[in-house]
């Protein structure tokens, strides 16, 4: 299974991006000595961001994850 590159969940279309870890630290507000974690949901620019170097079985792991938060997100913005 590939990851795709973008999902449309109603409410906002989601961009799917694999990332370096320089790009991770910054989306996620992390200090440069810190380990970036391996997947990030921008609620800000509906980007589902995964760290390029995991393994695939750990990029679609992350995928999952970080998709529960964007429908989360869309499910909120729907009632509100």
């Amino acid at each position: 299974m590939r990851l795709p590159r973008k999902l449309d969940l109603g409410l906002a279309v989601v961009s799917v991006r694999l990332v370096t870890q320089a790009e991770m630290r910054e989306a996620s507000e992390c200090e440069a000595d810190e380990t970036p974690p391996d997947g990030f949901w921008d609620p800000e620019s509906d980007s589902i961001l995964i760290g390029k170097w995991l393994p695939l079985k750990q990029k679609r792991e992350v995928y999952f994850h970080e998709l529960i938060h964007a429908l989360n997100d869309s499910a909120y913005f729907s009632q509100h």
